[in-house]
């Protein structure tokens, strides 16, 4: 038999309320909520962003191919390690697709928070955080674009010497 500390017993109902706490529910289909305006209108708004962003993929590639050109004319091999590309214009069109759907998103949210019997204003957030957040993506977005350090690849075969100790033949290969 096994005692338990009392941090360790305090440990174990923590932690259940926790798993009880965010035991997935399910509604019974009359209270759950619509989301097919939601989806729509969310399609509607990515559709149209879609179809700008090929002018920031184009833009892109051409910021891309100058670069390269132009350290391949110059030879200049660490160039190559410096590719980038400006992420303005793509945080403009993320920022004006964010905008425009944010008034129908917080509709949804009205209207869903209304089905349940709640009265609510919509929020509809800062056109600048909108920005500011826009901004970010585009440059998380641009990311695989922009010099980063060299990482190991590493190609391991592992044969079954025994089991549970396996031994390891590996291959390391610095890639850029």
């Amino acid at each position: 038999m096994t005692t338990s500390t009392g941090y360790e017993l305090q440990w174990e109902r923590t932690s259940m309320a926790l798993v009880t706490a965010s035991a997935p529910t399910t509604l019974p289909p009359a209270q759950q909520p619509n989301l097919t305006p939601v989806k729509a209108a969310f399609a509607a708004a990515l559709a149209a962003l879609l179809l700008r962003w090929g002018a920031v993929k184009t833009a892109w590639v051409a910021q891309l191919a100058a670069q390269v050109t132009r350290a391949a004319q110059d030879d200049d091999v660490r160039a190559f390690a410096e590719l980038g590309v400006d992420p303005t214009q793509g945080a403009a069109v993320l920022a004006d697709a964010m905008t425009a759907y944010a008034p129908t998103a917080a509709q949804h949210v009205v209207d869903e928070a209304k089905a349940q019997g709640v009265t609510i204003p919509p929020q509809v957030p800062d056109s600048t955080v909108m920005a500011q957040q826009a901004l970010v993506t585009a440059e998380l977005l641009r990311w695989p674009w922009r010099s980063r350090p060299a990482t190991k690849r590493s190609a391991c075969t592992v044969p079954a010497v025994r089991p549970m100790t396996p031994r390891r033949t590996c291959a390391s290969t610095s890639t850029a």
